[in-house]
This record gives C-alpha cells, sequence and structure tokens, in this order.
C-alpha cells in the first residue's frame, strides 16, 4: 500500500533499529484501548487469505464464521442502501481500490446489537497478555526482524493483482511483500511463540501524506502497541500517527471502526 518515500524510510529504520535495542530493555509507557462504534466486513484480500491458510484465522473451527464474514462482505457491497458499490469503490492513491467509505457508510447506522454475531465476538476474548520484559523483547525481536527480512514489494509488483494478503516468509516464498504481508508474517511468528491469537489484530490506516497503509496492534494489559514495517519502535497507538480507519476486534473476523470520541482524544495528545 505505501510506497512515498518508502526508501528513505526504510534506511531511516535500519538506523532506528539499532537505537532501539536499548530502548528495548524497558517497557514502555501505557496504552490504552480501541472500542468497537461499528461493524463493517472485512477486507476482501484478507478473506481470501483464510481461505488460502485458515489455520492463521482460527482453523476448522471457525470455518463458518469465515463463510458468514463473506457473506456480509458481499452483501454490505452490493445490497447496501447507503450507497451503491459502483459509487463509493474509488481508486485510492497507491492504485488500490480503496472499500473503506462504503463500509463506513453501511455500517454507520448499525449498533452492536443489530449485527451478525460473527462480527461481536469481542467480550468473547480471554485475558490480555502481561506486559513484562519477556513479552516486550519478544515484540520488538519479531518487529525488528520480519521488518528487515520482508523487502517490500507491492501486490501488483510481486503478485500481478491488488489487495493480496501473504505470508511469504514463512511459506518460503521469495521475501517481498505488502504492508499486509508484514503484519500477517508478524502476526504468526508472535503466535508461534506463544502470544494468544485474540491479543492481535490487523488495523487499516491511513498515514499522514494520505496512503493506505496496514499495520498490527498487539492488545496487553497496558493497551495496544502498533507493530510496524515502516518504524522499528514499536509505540502506542495513539502515539503512532495514523487515522484509524477499520481494524480487528481480537477474532479473526470482527472487524470494525472505533469509537470516534477515542479516536478525537487520540489525536488530541
Amino acid at each position: 500500500m505505501v510506497n512515498f518515500a518508502f526508501t528513505v524510510l526504510r534506511g531511516a529504520a535500519i538506523v532506528a533499529g539499532v537505537m532501539s535495542l536499548a530502548a528495548c530493555a524497558t517497557l514502555p509507557e501505557p496504552s490504552s484501548r480501541m472500542t468497537m462504534a461499528a461493524s463493517m466486513a472485512a477486507p476482501q484480500g484478507f478473506l481470501d487469505f483464510c481461505s488460502r491458510s485458515p489455520e492463521d484465522c482460527g482453523g476448522a473451527a471457525a470455518e463458518a464464521d469465515r463463510i458468514e464474514a463473506q457473506r456480509v462482505a458481499w452483501s454490505q457491497v452490493f445490497n447496501s442502501k447507503a450507497a451503491p458499490a459502483p459509487a463509493a469503490i474509488v481508486p485510492s492513491t497507491s492504485g488500490q481500490f480503496d472499500w473503506s467509505a462504503h463500509f463506513a457508510a453501511a455500517s454507520a447506522s448499525k449498533n452492536l446489537e443489530a449485527i451478525p454475531a460473527v462480527l461481536r465476538r469481542v467480550e468473547d476474548a480471554p485475558a490480555h497478555p502481561v506486559l513484562n520484559e519477556k513479552l516486550w523483547a519478544q515484540l520488538n525481536k519479531v518487529n525488528r526482524k520480519i521488518n528487515h527480512d520482508l523487502v517490500r514489494r507491492s501486490d501488483q509488483e510481486g503478485y500481478g493483482r491488488e489487495d493480496y494478503w501473504a505470508t511469504p516468509l514463512s511459506d518460503g516464498a521469495a521475501a517481498y511483500g505488502d504492508c499486509e504481508d508484514y503484519v500477517l508474517e508478524k502476526r504468526r511468528a508472535l503466535a508461534a511463540a506463544g502470544v494468544p491469537q485474540s491479543a492481535m489484530s490487523a488495523a487499516i490506516v491511513t498515514t499522514s501524506w494520505g496512503e493506505t497503509h496496514a499495520v498490527l496492534l498487539v492488545d496487553t494489559d497496558k493497551g495496544e502497541y502498533v507493530l510496524d514495517n515502516l518504524s522499528s519502535f514499536i509505540v502506542p497507538w495513539a502515539k503512532a500517527g495514523y487515522v484509524w480507519r477499520e481494524r480487528q476486534f481480537g477474532a479473526a473476523f470482527t472487524w470494525g471502526v472505533a469509537r470516534s470520541e477515542r479516536l478525537m482524544l487520540a489525536s488530541a495528545q
């Protein structure tokens, strides 16, 4: 997704990675936790990934949820009375189709009680992992390693199509990927290290220069922190400098927008 000044940012990230080694020994400042205001359909690229790699999305036990999430995704796109799909689907500056405006409009009038159960299982998540020195070191290690090992390449360049979510490193493919691939690789690596999948959420954001981007959120007992391929530093979500659009809320197919008052507060900090 993000193309603007990526070479410069990647170089800065490598330098910052060296500086962050000492910082890993110190626990970060407390963060906070986003809460859901409205549901929306999961991105189609993510749903396609889950159909190819179900073990990353809850396994066989979550297959019914994936099918329901896919049904909701298509129904929101083609059957919503809030905005016709063709008018809502417009190219973003990165060349990808930006569905966010349509999803936001389609879900704006829905309350949490009215949406399908598959999209509102936030309360079912287990206790948040304790952010101790061991977990903090693990988060930093994975963030730096994936940022270093995976080389930035657009989906169009790598796969000949847009919005293709994949895990090229752990699947043994060429070490190239888009920002969503960094998210999935980090999520898989942290899950293998024992971090609960329910504590990790993909998020779609807009950068300060207007590009669509994806990051990984890790929800701890001290709040949510951002793992980003554009930075070696892990920061509280409110200090990442992004406009938060849509995100998972723990469960693989629970996607939505955060409560606006929390986001307004974060932007004012």
